[in-house]
């Protein structure tokens, strides 16, 4: 991977992390709690992933953004952005980067 694509997919995650940031930042303020989650909740949710759902996480593990992600699988933006929400609810993640971590913890990423 030459540096250019380094540099904006290091980008792209970041612009995630500080979305995450704000939203949580806002939960927080409103007095929302979020309900920790027991190993066996994430590993039955983590099996739970559907194909297509694998494959989206596959993408974003390589970089793609959404856009790039609706022209490979021949969907539509809204599509992307609902199996990308599935992923982050199944996998408790916290963002994007979080979720491919999650997936390569767990032997759903190669």
């Amino acid at each position: 991977m030459d540096t250019t694509r380094r540099i904006q997919i290091l980008d792209a995650y970041k612009g995630h992390a500080r979305r995450f940031d704000k939203i949580a930042a806002r939960r927080r303020a409103g007095g929302t709690q979020l309900r920790p989650r027991s190993p066996a909740e994430s590993e039955s949710d983590i099996e739970g992933l559907s194909e297509r759902q694998l494959e989206v996480l596959e993408l974003v593990a390589g970089g793609l953004s959404n856009p790039e992600i609706c022209r490979q699988l021949d969907v539509t933006l809204e599509t992307v952005k609902t199996h990308i929400i599935h992923i982050l609810q199944r996998l408790h993640a916290r963002s994007r980067a979080h979720a491919v971590g999650i997936g390569y913890k767990h032997g759903l990423l190669a």
